[in-house]
C-alpha cells in the first residue's frame, strides 16, 4: 500500500484502515477510520507558536511521506515532517511521525505542540494508552524526547506534547519522533513495550 496524494489531501488505505489528512493544515492532524466506520480525529496534529509558511511540497520517498513548510523571511521558522507506516495488519496499525523544526532568528523560540489524542495521564511518559470510539490507541515517545518535553492542556481542552521552545537556537534543527499505535478488538495488540524498544533502538531518520 502507498500514500495517495491529491493536491494537499493525502490518504493511506490498507484494509481495514484508512488514514486521511489535509497537509495544508497540520494542526488538524490525521483522521483514522476502520472498516466499521469508527473514527478518531486530530492524531499527530502539529501546531507551532510561530506562524508557519504554507506547505511547499509533499512527496513520497522510500515509502514514507515527506511534507515541507519552508523558512521564509517573514517567519524564519521551517518545519519538515516525515510520516512512516512502520507496521500494518488487519488488527493493528503503527504511524510514526518525525518532526524537524528550524529557526534562523535568535529570539524566535518557537514552541511545537503535538496532539496525540485523549491522553488522561497527568504527566508525560514514554508510553500513554487510551481508547476512543472503541479503538485502542497508544503513543510511544523516545525517553530522550520525553526528557525535553511536557504534557500541556490547550485552550480547547486537548492534551498535547510541548516540544522545544526556549532553548531553540538560530540555525539548529531540532527533531522529535512519536509512534502512534491503533488496535482493534484487544488492547494487548498495542504491544507498547515492543514498540518502545524498537523506537529507542532505531537511529533518528533524516526528515528531508
Amino acid at each position: 500500500m502507498s500514500w495517495n496524494l491529491e493536491n494537499t489531501d493525502v490518504s493511506y488505505t490498507s484494509s481495514p484502515w484508512t488514514l486521511q489528512s489535509d497537509l495544508a493544515l497540520p494542526e488538524r492532524g490525521w483522521r483514522a477510520i476502520d472498516q466499521a466506520g469508527l473514527t478518531v480525529d486530530r492524531l499527530l496534529s502539529v501546531r507551532c507558536s510561530s506562524t508557519l509558511s504554507p506547505m511547499q511540497e509533499a512527496y513520497c520517498q522510500q515509502g514514507d511521506l515527506i511534507v515541507r513548510y519552508p523558512q521564509t523571511q517573514a517567519n524564519g521558522v521551517g518545519l519538515d515532517i516525515r510520516y512512516q507506516i512502520t507496521s500494518v495488519t488487519a488488527n493493528r496499525l503503527v504511524l510514526q511521525g518525525t518532526i524537524a523544526l528550524q529557526t534562523r532568528d535568535f529570539e524566535a523560540h518557537p514552541e511545537l505542540c503535538v496532539s496525540v489524542g485523549n491522553v488522561s495521564s497527568p504527566e508525560l511518559t514514554p508510553v500513554s494508552t487510551w481508547s476512543e470510539n472503541e479503538l485502542h490507541l497508544a503513543v510511544v515517545i523516545d525517553p530522550i524526547d520525553v526528557a525535553q518535553a511536557k504534557l500541556v492542556t490547550e485552550q480547547n481542552g486537548e492534551r498535547a506534547i510541548l516540544f522545544f521552545g526556549e532553548f531553540m537556537e538560530r540555525g539548529v534543527i531540532r527533531k522529535c519522533r512519536l509512534r502512534l499505535i491503533l488496535a482493534l478488538n484487544d488492547r494487548s495488540l498495542l504491544e507498547t513495550q515492543r514498540e518502545l524498544e524498537a523506537l529507542s533502538s532505531e537511529p533518528l531518520p533524516l526528515v528531508s
